[in-house]
């Protein structure tokens, strides 16, 4: 049985407030040097995210999917504390909506102009390309 010293706190905070605060026993944490485990007793650290699939494992050992959008991560012994623009259970994903914007984006990659900002529209294209991803491997 999982006990409180083999968990740790998390907090996720985006610009609407407190989007998620539990005690965990792991986390999976996509950052721009590649996946990050975080245990109970992790060294202090700062990670930043890159756009990707949270996993927050639950004390029950009961698993949660997110998606988020860059941001930060500060971790020690006892905490997590995360800080991105946006957080989405992977439930919560629209599955309609990630595949109209995956195709809204190659389609502005696809016929580049002069006005075409690049960088936004591969940018659009990760952000879909990851929902996508996540719904349909946990369903």
């Amino acid at each position: 049985m999982t006990t409180v010293e083999e968990t740790f706190s998390l907090r996720v905070l985006t610009p609407k407030g407190l989007a998620l605060q539990e005690q965990v026993s792991f986390l999976k944490l996509p950052s721009t040097k590649g996946e990050v485990g975080i245990m109970p007793g992790h060294t202090s650290s700062v990670f930043q995210l890159d756009i990707g699939e949270l996993l927050v494992s639950l004390l029950n050992n009961d698993d949660h999917y997110y998606f988020v959008v860059r941001g930060y991560a500060h971790v020690n012994t006892r905490e997590t504390v995360i800080l991105t623009p946006f957080l989405e259970l992977r439930d919560d994903i629209d599955l309609t909506r990630a595949e109209a914007s995956q195709k809204r984006a190659l389609k502005r990659l696809k016929n580049q102009d002069s006005s075409l900002d690049k960088d936004r529209a591969e940018l659009s294209l990760r952000r879909a390309n990851q929902r996508i991803h996540l719904y349909h491997f946990y369903h």
